[in-house]
């Protein structure tokens, strides 16, 4: 199980795989040489994560029809919103899956460690 704030699920999804317009994979941890059982964790956390994500851009965007003309109670929506809690019903990947990857990405390791045990 893993525990994220709405706030950090685009990051999430951006550090596990990143795509081109012709759907290619051109980075993220998914594009490193892992071994195939921690890139299965990595997509199913993936999947788990756009769920929730896109669960919060229909959330963010009710907020916007609702309060489009009181931009001040908006922003305090959006912002109580981006603090709320999801669960991914998913195992993190386990963080020695990842120490022997030899990498010029720079990972946000804030993030990684929210996917990782």
């Amino acid at each position: 199980m893993i525990n994220l704030e709405n706030s950090y699920l685009e990051k999430v999804l951006l550090t596990i795989s990143i795509y081109n317009k012709d759907s290619k994979l051109v980075g993220g941890l998914l594009s490193e040489e892992l071994t195939f059982g921690t890139k299965r964790k990595l997509q199913k956390i993936h999947k788990a994560a756009y769920e929730k994500y896109t669960e919060f851009v229909a959330d963010k965007e009710k907020l916007a029809k609702e309060f489009k003309d009181k931009p001040e109670e908006l922003e305090k929506e959006f912002q109580e919103l981006l603090k709320e809690k999801v669960k991914l019903d998913v195992e993190p990947i386990l963080l020695s899956a990842l120490e022997n990857v030899s990498t010029k990405n720079m990972y946000d390791f804030e993030i990684i460690e929210k996917i990782a045990m």
